[in-house]
């Protein structure tokens, strides 16, 4: 099939050897619109009766990529956040294709940096059809989790595999889709000891009056293209209440134990208490400093809401009293 005019063609060198590919799987062409992407690649079809093959040339599926929207980076998870992508796959010829389901991957890679995305579990509930008709779509939509940890834009990959066996199960690439992560508030920051090296922090968002149950959660990013041995550091903490002058603990630090090694594109993280009495209700500041050595760094402010959770009284169910709705004795009133 013909590029169209706005199409841009896949360089032979980037897809497989014809003689690996299955029965009319050839390379295709791609283009952008209205935010969707839109590929012609090869039909991951099963082998085509003759009856068929014999009557038509067949053209390759169309693919289109419903890529999700801009997302604001999710301090409260450190980055980590699902989308959902569609692909809606549909048979452009004039004769019906024996089709195979496909099993999707999506590597999203971010400056020449690949990071990870997985299916989420139990999202998956597509109706392939054995035959897929002239003109018929079938769609396929997949929430992906993604680890995510800086802002920016992220390309991201897709990978294709005919799930039934007997068939060429090889792994195809089908295209790829842009992620883009809206920065946030407070961004992760650079090591200022390694600057390979990010560190994004956030802390409990609510907890009671005098508990100190509230934690700090600290993730180690590493942005480089190469594994890198995370070293121990500390963190200085300030906390302040909104409306107050006066602190509400002394400063305090707590060390940060990371010693293992993180992988490109990969993030460490733990959680370290909270040591302080939060007196009563309100929200409270925490501002929050890295330090190794004589280097600091200042990574944000994090706040904590202290509020009385109320108990509610529960009802208790009325009492059935038989003599209370008993009939009246001889039928008076």
């Amino acid at each position: 099939m013909p590029p169209s005019p706005n199409a841009v063609s896949a360089p032979w060198s980037s897809w497989p050897s014809s003689s690996s590919w299955p029965s009319f799987f050839c390379a295709g062409t791609f283009a952008r619109a209205s935010g969707a992407l839109l590929l012609a690649l090869a039909a991951f079809v099963r082998p085509v009766p003759e009856a068929i093959a014999a009557t038509s040339d067949l053209q390759p599926l169309s693919v289109r990529i419903v890529a999700p929207p801009p997302f604001g980076y999710d301090e409260s998870e450190l980055g980590r956040a699902t989308h959902q992508v569609r692909l809606n796959v549909t048979n452009p010829n004039t004769v019906a294709v024996p089709l195979s389901p496909l099993t999707f991957r999506f590597v999203p890679k971010r400056e020449g940096v690949e990071y990870t995305c997985t299916v989420a579990p139990g999202n998956i509930a597509d109706r392939w059809p054995s035959t897929l008709n002239p003109g018929d779509t079938v769609t396929a939509e997949r929430g992906i989790t993604c680890l995510t940890p800086l802002p920016g834009r992220y390309d991201v990959d897709v990978h294709a595999r005919a799930e039934r066996g007997g068939e060429d199960t090889k792994e195809h690439f089908v295209g790829t889709f842009e992620l883009t992560i809206k920065p946030s508030k407070t961004p992760p920051v650079p090591l200022p000891w390694d600057s390979r090296l990010l560190v994004a922090a956030d802390a409990t968002k609510e907890i009671r009056p005098k508990e100190k149950s509230g934690r700090l959660f600290v993730g180690v990013i590493n942005a480089s293209k190469g594994d890198i041995a995370a070293t121990p550091f500390r963190a200085d903490l300030h906390v302040s209440q909104r409306g107050k002058k006066n602190a509400v603990c002394a400063d305090f630090s707590v060390d940060l134990p990371f010693t293992r090694s993180i992988p490109a594109g990969h993030m460490q993280s733990l959680d370290v208490p909270l040591q302080c009495n939060f007196p009563q209700e309100g929200i409270y500041d925490i501002d929050v400093t890295v330090s190794k050595g004589d280097s600091r760094a200042k990574i944000g402010r994090y706040s904590v809401r202290v509020i009385v959770v109320p108990v509610i009284p529960i009802p208790r169910p009325p009492v059935y009293d038989q003599q209370s709705i008993a009939p009246p004795v001889g039928g008076q009133t």
